[in-house]
């Protein structure tokens, strides 16, 4: 689901903001950290322009601290290239589909964050602490199979602005999710519904950001507009309750 959404909305760019935290490679693998919360660790799954973007890593510092979390955002292309921002929207989508099913592959995504980032993330958080995952965009996929997974470590799952999901990947989660899609993005209360019969559907939660494009809590997203701004905001802001709240 979203998959014309992601290839067809809003200018992407990079504001070439290096945030406030710093970029620590482990096994190989470049991970932008950020915040010194001990009392939750948060994996966010970058999109599909990668870690290297100012505006995903401005949201990642502003969501440790007001999530009182440390997150970790691993590069989870493992050397291989993020799209590039001048090829967008992809001119050729056999190409953009080849290199989701190998660069971008969900799957290895979701297997990775598991074997390298969870060890990483669980050195600098409290050991009783519970973990939590977000996802911009294709991260939304990783995200959610993460959530469906059995014996998961996580507590909660969201997604802002999530592309490529299905009613069936939904309705495998067990554990509660959050999902935030800008005005241009499907319905996805329908997709929560899958959960209704779920005990932890009451913990789940819906917010449709009208106004703004489908990225723009990332790579879409321009912080010198004020009206985007106060959208991205509240976007953390509802995040970070939902990680206060569940993990």
């Amino acid at each position: 689901m979203a998959t014309e959404v992601c290839c067809s909305s809003g200018s992407p760019s990079n504001n070439s903001n290096s945030g406030s935290g710093s970029i620590v490679t482990d096994s190989g693998v470049r991970n932008y950290i950020t915040g010194s919360g001990k009392g939750r660790g948060l994996v966010l799954i970058h999109d599909i322009f990668g870690l290297d973007i100012g505006q995903t890593r401005q949201f990642a510092d502003d969501l440790a601290a007001k999530a009182e979390a440390t997150v970790v955002m691993p590069d989870l292309f493992h050397g291989g290239e993020a799209w590039s921002l001048a090829r967008f929207p992809p001119p050729d989508k056999t190409e953009f589909g080849n290199w989701l099913s190998t660069t971008a592959n969900a799957d290895k995504a979701a297997k990775a964050i598991l074997d390298q980032t969870v060890p990483l993330l669980k050195q600098r958080i409290d050991p009783s602490a519970k973990l939590a995952l977000l996802g911009f965009c294709w991260g939304a996929k990783p995200a959610m199979l993460l959530a469906a997974a059995a014996g998961s470590p996580f507590a909660c799952a969201a997604s802002a602005h999530p592309a490529f999901l299905t009613a069936d990947l939904v309705r495998a989660v067990r554990m509660p999710i959050a999902l935030l899609p800008a005005s241009d993005d499907p319905d996805m209360q329908k997709l929560l519904e899958e959960l209704r019969d779920q005990p932890f559907y009451s913990r789940c939660v819906h917010r449709r950001y009208d106004g703004v494009s489908h990225g723009f809590c990332a790579a879409r997203g321009d912080r010198n507009d004020a009206k985007q701004m106060e959208k991205i905001l509240d976007a953390r802001d509802t995040l970070a309750k939902f990680f206060i709240d569940n993990a």
